[in-house]
């Protein structure tokens, strides 16, 4: 599969060309699956890169992370970070939008993998897929759904770096850089409740030995803290500043 925050990349059109849906959604569906290994901390079962897994992990789990996101986590971020935007990405959308957002972006994840993975729909469908080429490497030849793997990743990435910077309200972050209207301690106590969790899961589970598995518990602990840190903030610290 391409590398979890590229995926976003391709789900950009479906909010150009159907304007009604939920960017916040569309965004949540397309990473959701592998969400699975974040919360576990570690490679899973991989039930949500099925497409029964779709309705039942994908969806509900999709739902829960995007009010978390937008009652806790976005609304935190939107005030401590030095990063402004130029919309509003908190608008309000009914349920059934959410819900099919997230399914859209879910289903642009599956499709993606299956031309990526080695047990792919379409790797096993279309024999090219599984032939070696020399695009990277002259000495060692990939599969032609590894170089795809490479393509989609950067070219995804590249996408959604290149539109979340054409979001930044970049007048507004400088006087916020400036003028010093963030909070520093937000991100430092993030820091500190990753490195809580990464130190604990390899006390308790050893830590992981390969980067790919490395790569999923840090991703994994900074979505916990991210979380722990804004509901702290959120109830607690910028409630008492409001006062």
């Amino acid at each position: 599969m391409p590398i979890t925050f590229s995926h976003p990349g391709i789900i950009f059109p479906f909010k150009h060309y159907f304007p009604k849906l939920s960017l916040l959604a569309l965004i949540i569906g397309s990473v959701i699956p592998d969400v699975e290994h974040f919360i576990q901390l570690s490679v899973a079962a991989k039930i949500a890169h099925t497409w029964w897994g779709m309705f039942v992990f994908n969806l509900p789990m999709g739902v829960l992370y995007y009010y978390l996101a937008k009652v806790i986590v976005l609304p935190v971020l939107l005030n401590v970070s030095p990063i402004k935007f130029r919309n509003d990405v908190l608008r309000t959308y009914n349920f059934k939008v959410i819900c099919f957002s997230i399914l859209i972006g879910s289903f642009s994840h599956l499709f993606l993998d299956g031309f990526t993975s080695k047990g792919g729909f379409f790797v096993k469908l279309f024999p090219v897929l599984r032939e070696q080429v020399q695009f990277f490497s002259e000495t060692r030849p990939d599969y032609l759904y590894i170089t795809l793997w490479y393509v989609f990743s950067w070219l995804g990435s590249l996408i959604v770096v290149i539109l979340f910077l054409k979001q930044v309200d970049l007048s507004k972050t400088i006087d916020a850089f400036t003028h010093k209207k963030w909070h520093l301690l937000y991100f430092i106590e993030a820091l500190f409740f990753a490195e809580c969790i990464v130190i604990a899961k390899g006390s308790f589970f050893a830590f992981p030995d390969q980067f790919m598995h490395w790569s999923i518990l840090i991703v994994g602990a900074c979505m916990f803290a991210c979380i722990i840190t804004s509901l702290h903030w959120k109830y607690l610290i910028l409630t008492d500043t409001r006062h």
